[in-house]
């Protein structure tokens, strides 16, 4: 009997093994002794979240030179070609060359490009993005509904609205109208001024007469080419005033005088089909510590109300 007994007992424990976990709320621990908390059900190890991935190498270009175009936009204003520049805006991580401008937003263009390119595109090359490839084909700049606008050279020149004759230039005037005060000239001969400190004509060309202007006022044969010749020579003169003005580094400017020597410029006088008033042997004063110096502007003359220089020195 004890025997049966045994070998039942051993049956019942093998079953209990084989069978599946019970779902029965386990007994009660007796008073005194701590249940054993139940092993939590197993759950994938968790991790750290992982960080977002960032911009792709085209995308911190793209986003480079879209902070650069947003800088520039508001230094595009102008109203004569003449006005306006192409200055470079590539990055360490952006494709593009240049930019229009208005010459006297030149400066501050060329900080604002230095400041996105140490701001975004400092570690471009370390992160393992590409060199990028600019396309610098050449390119030509016009001023386009009040805007300074870069093209392809290989563009023509947008059509140009015919331009209006102020009333202190028109051909039917028998007498000279008051002459112009400085008005914004002095603060263009600033600009020409710290062109010539800076060995930079892009700044002073907003103050040189504008080509549109020039060939309605010349009633000469090859205007255009004329007009391109003495923009040339006012940008050559720039450089020669930077080379040979002593003390330029501790220059600082004071004004413009507008002499009267020039007068009044009457149709048919100096091959013009309009009239404009002239200051002769202008200058620019500046001051070198205490002593006061002066920089001739050879002749200024006007279209409307505003002073514009023809000839910074002697031309022939």
């Amino acid at each position: 009997m004890t025997r049966a007994l045994v070998l039942a007992s051993l049956l019942l424990a093998a079953c209990e093994r084989r069978s599946p976990p019970s779902t029965a709320e386990p007994a009660p621990s007796p008073p005194g002794v701590r249940a054993a908390e139940p092993a939590p059900p197993d759950t994938p190890e968790r991790t750290a979240d992982a960080a977002p991935p960032g911009p792709t190498c085209a995308e911190r270009g793209a986003g480079a030179l879209a902070l650069i175009d947003e800088a520039l936009a508001g230094l595009r204003a102008c109203e004569w070609d003449v006005e306006c520049v192409l200055v470079p805006i590539e990055t360490r991580c952006g494709a593009a060359c240049l930019a229009a401008v208005a010459s006297d937003g030149v400066v501050r263009a060329r900080a604002a490009v230095a400041e996105v390119d140490a701001a975004s595109c400092e570690t471009f090359r370390a992160d393992g993005c590409p060199a990028p490839e600019p396309d610098c084909a050449p390119h030509a700049v016009s001023c386009v509904e009040g805007t300074c606008a870069a093209r392809p050279a290989t563009e023509p020149q947008p059509a140009q609205p015919e331009i209006e004759i102020p009333q202190q230039n028109a051909a039917r005037l028998t007498e000279a109208p008051p002459r112009p005060p400085a008005g914004d000239a002095e603060e263009r001969a600033r600009r020409l001024f710290d062109a010539v400190v800076h060995d930079d004509p892009d700044r002073a060309l907003g103050f040189f007469f504008p080509r549109e202007a020039f060939l309605e006022v010349k009633a000469i044969a090859f205007a255009g080419e004329y007009w391109d010749r003495l923009l040339a020579r006012y940008i050559e003169d720039i450089h020669a005033l930077h080379a040979t003005t002593p003390d330029l580094d501790r220059a600082e400017y004071e004004g413009l005088d507008l002499v009267q020597r020039g007068g009044w410029v009457a149709v048919r006088e100096e091959g013009n089909r309009l009239p404009y008033w002239a200051s002769r042997h202008a200058f620019i004063r500046y001051r070198v510590g205490a002593e006061e110096r002066r920089m001739e502007v050879r002749v200024l003359i006007t279209w409307g109300e505003r002073w514009y220089v023809i000839h910074l020195s002697e031309f022939h």
